[in-house]
């Protein structure tokens, strides 16, 4: 646009939607953060672990649900990361735009 020139209606308008959509944006979008989460290390999860590290997250799910712990309280390991590898599944789609319905059965 030049600026020796009064800009029309439609281009005001266009100028202000667009900032308000950058401020908006900014304000409630504000991009990607990574972070780790830890997968549960006890020994009848490992086999699970090397497969989610390299992606294979089905034969991880499997791998882990399939164990049976030597402890109650490692009960607690069978949900922690099959949960955990729902939940990154689940934001991998968001980033893609996926379906949202087909996302909310990962969380």
């Amino acid at each position: 646009m030049d600026r020796r020139q009064i800009p029309e209606q439609n281009q005001i308008v266009g100028i202000l939607i667009d900032e308000v959509a950058r401020q908006f944006a900014k304000h409630y979008n504000p991009g990607v953060e990574e972070v780790e989460i830890p997968l549960s290390i006890s020994d009848e999860q490992k086999s699970g672990n090397k497969l989610a590290k390299v992606g294979d997250f089905g034969g991880a799910v499997q791998s882990w649900q399939a164990t049976i712990p030597r402890k109650l309280d490692m009960m607690g390991d069978r949900a922690h990361n099959p949960g955990t590898v729902y939940e990154v599944q689940a934001y991998d789609m968001l980033q893609q735009r996926q379906d949202p319905v087909r996302v909310d059965e990962y969380l």
